[in-house]
């Protein structure tokens, strides 16, 4: 018995990155499209996301806390809502977009571009910056409101 699979073949991993983001994409437009017609209601399904671990474990929000609430105000049409949850998360959101339906040589260049890999860093230095002085920095003044 011969394998289906010959020695110059090797198996296409049909779930790749970019497919993974175009599902999210698709069911979020789903999710969208049933709030809009006012199917289902975001406000009381939000209660069964589950709770950041980093807040239960520390009592601080984690640098990616209000991601979700902000994701949804998004799907609201709400930027400057979103903006209030997380301000990263309309750029998170335009460039998920992109990659998952923009061009594939952008998801290329994202993969092997040095200046991507640098603006990556960077963006994770601004997040951590942002996340101490606003979220980290309260708490261990004691200044927390």
């Amino acid at each position: 018995m011969t394998s289906t699979i010959s020695a110059n073949k090797t198996p296409r991993n049909w779930l790749t990155p970019r497919a993974a983001l175009q599902v999210a994409w698709g069911g979020a437009g789903l999710v969208i499209g049933l709030r809009a017609t006012g199917i289902w209601n975001f406000e009381s399904a939000s209660r069964f996301f589950p709770p950041c671990v980093f807040h239960l474990v520390t009592g601080v929000d984690c640098p990616g806390c209000g991601m979700t609430r902000a994701f949804l105000r998004l799907s609201h049409g709400d930027i400057s809502g979103a903006f209030d949850f997380h301000p990263f998360s309309p750029i998170l959101a335009l460039l998920l977009l992109v990659i998952a339906w923009g061009p594939k040589t952008f998801w290329v260049w994202l993969q092997t571009s040095s200046t991507a890999r640098y603006g990556s860093m960077v963006a994770a230095a601004l997040l951590i910056s942002w996340w101490s002085w606003a979220k980290l920095l309260p708490v261990v003044t004691g200044t927390v409101a």
